[in-house]
C-alpha cells in the first residue's frame, strides 16, 4: 500500500515516512468512515501528497461502501494542479456537501 501522507508532521517526525511504522492503515480510516458520506480531494501534482496513495485507499475502502449499500457515498475528486484547492474543486466539494449534508 502506497503512503500518502508525505507532508504530516507525525508521519515525517514518528514514522519516518514509513508504511510499516504506522499504527494504522490509511484505508481502514477511510473505510471506518462508512456509510458516511466521504470525498477525497487529491491534486494530481501536489508535492505533499502521492496521489496513487489516495487512489489506493479509496479503492481498498470501496468495498467496505458497497458492503454498507453506500457506495454512491464515496468518491474521489483529482484536480489538475499542485498543492491547492482551486475554484474547480471547491465546486465539487461545496456540490457534495450540498448533496450529503441538507
Amino acid at each position: 500500500m502506497a503512503f500518502p501522507i508525505k507532508i504530516c508532521t507525525i508521519c515525517t517526525e514518528k514514522f519516518e515516512l514509513k508504511p510499516d511504522k504506522v499504527p494504522f492503515d490509511f484505508p481502514e480510516v477511510v473505510a471506518s468512515f462508512a456509510p458516511r458520506a466521504f470525498l477525497a480531494s487529491a491534486p494530481l501534482h501536489d508535492d505533499n501528497f502521492e496521489v496513487f496513495g489516495v487512489r489506493d485507499c479509496m479503492t481498498a475502502a470501496q468495498p467496505v461502501y458497497e458492503l454498507l449499500g453506500a457506495k454512491d457515498k464515496m468518491a474521489a475528486n483529482y484536480p489538475d494542479c499542485g498543492h491547492d484547492f482551486p475554484a474547480e474543486a471547491r465546486k465539487v466539494a461545496y456540490d457534495w456537501l450540498d448533496r450529503w449534508l441538507k
